[in-house]
């Protein structure tokens, strides 16, 4: 896979993941034994509503924190960044090197090899 492809493998991914998630901005709350992800919406009619995206019985405020701020919304901007870079560039060997690792971890081995 060239740098090029690699990125536009990347974007792919993470826009498919992004859209296949419960739609953002996610906030966090706490539980009371332990932090949760949630997702404050208004239905057609205009009530609000929230929905619990991530839930554990032991969340820590931290990893709900991060899981929040990287949420659909911000993996589609980072999504458009690496069609960018993709699109501008093709000599960007190291950094297309560790963007490779980290989403061929994250999709299970999906990108092809590294």
């Amino acid at each position: 896979m060239t740098p090029t492809e690699t990125l536009r493998a990347a974007a792919t991914l993470l826009r498919e993941m992004a859209e296949a998630a419960t739609p953002g901005p996610w906030e966090t709350y706490d539980r009371g034994i332990g932090w949760g992800v949630i997702y404050n919406g208004v239905t057609v009619d205009g009530d609000h509503y929230a929905k619990e995206v991530v839930d554990s019985e032991f969340g820590a405020k931290g990893d709900c924190r991060l899981i929040a701020t990287l949420g659909p919304t911000f993996a589609g901007l980072v999504a458009d960044w690496l069609d960018g870079e993709a699109s501008v560039q093709d000599g960007m060997e190291p950094m297309t090197q560790i963007f490779s690792a980290a989403f061929k971890a994250a999709s299970g081995g999906t990108l092809g090899e590294v």
